[in-house]
């Protein structure tokens, strides 16, 4: 579609009526969509989706999980809330960190 756009002197309606026989009169996509592809385009490089970034984890990384591994095989009677704060780590994140990562529930 970019290719037919620049070949059609940068003409929507041009571009649009150029590809009709290839998607038919009725189907095919919109000018808007085509108006978002072409600044997509123009910006990027590219209209190719962009990768979105993933949040990391923060509290349950592997020092974490070692560490809560490690408090939990010495002090097996200890209530969460003292794991928690004996390592620093919110109860939150130290309940998820037995529950998910260690497999010990209560």
């Amino acid at each position: 579609m970019i290719k037919l756009f620049y070949q059609n002197q940068s003409s929507i309606t041009q571009t649009l009526r150029s590809s009709r026989p290839f998607y038919g009169r009725p189907s095919g996509p919109s000018k808007s969509t085509l108006q978002r592809l072409v600044a997509k385009f123009e910006t990027t490089g590219s209209v190719n989706d962009q990768i979105t970034p993933v949040r990391q984890r923060t509290s349950r990384s592997a020092d974490n999980i070692a560490a809560v591994r490690e408090s939990v095989q010495e002090n097996p009677g200890q209530s969460i809330p003292r794991h928690a704060q004996e390592l620093g780590l919110s109860k939150s994140s130290t309940w998820q960190i037995l529950g998910r990562d260690l497999g010990l529930h209560p």
